[in-house]
Formats: structure tokens, sequence, C-alpha cells
């Protein structure tokens, strides 16, 4: 049973698709795909990378690199585990949430 939870559920879940290996064990995928070389750098989301680390027994990432759209084909791998255990990760963003010493912009 194959489920394409981004579709489904929305883009929040931390993966992409949830799926089941040969013996039966859940299985969830994040695919990344880019049309540059396998050492392109691509975005994961916060809540990406925290279900990644948390699932990392069940987590796999399959990425796409070289893709060409014209034959909707590239080459790929498939990494297991939590991504800080292969993949080097840069914040890149903040949430920012207003404190007690802020200014009101009607000032």
């Amino acid at each position: 049973m194959v489920v394409h939870v981004a579709k489904v559920e929305g883009d929040g879940a931390g993966y992409d698709i949830r799926s089941y290996t040969s013996e039966g064990e859940q299985k969830f995928i994040e695919v990344k795909t880019t049309r540059g070389g396998e050492q392109t750098p691509f975005h994961v989301s916060l809540a990406g990378a925290r279900f990644a680390a948390e699932h990392g027994r069940c987590y796999y990432l399959y990425r796409i690199f070289e893709f060409d759209q014209g034959t909707s084909s590239g080459k790929f791998f498939i990494s297991k585990g939590d991504l800080r255990t292969n993949f080097s990760l840069e914040p890149l963003q903040f949430k920012v949430a207003p404190g007690n010493h802020y200014l009101p912009l009607d000032r």
C-alpha cells in the first residue's frame, strides 16, 4: 500500500510518501529533485528535518539529481535514516514571534 501523503494530507507531514518494506515495516519517503549534480544542495523544511530525526529507522530520502524535464529522467540514490547522518544541514530561515519588548507599528 502506497499513500502520496503530500497530495492526500498536505505538505506539512515531513515526508511525501508512506509505504511499507517487503517485511511489512512502515517506510516514510521524502523525494528531493534538482537539475544539478549529485552534490547540488536542496531544501528541507523544519518539519521534514525533525521528522527524519525522530523516525530515522523508517525514513528514506529518494534523491533525484541531473533531472531532465524533457525526458522526465534523472539519476538517483536512496539514503536511509536521520538526514544529519549523511548530510550537512544549514538553517536558512527562522520563525520570529513578538516578545515582550517590541514596538507596535502604530507608534
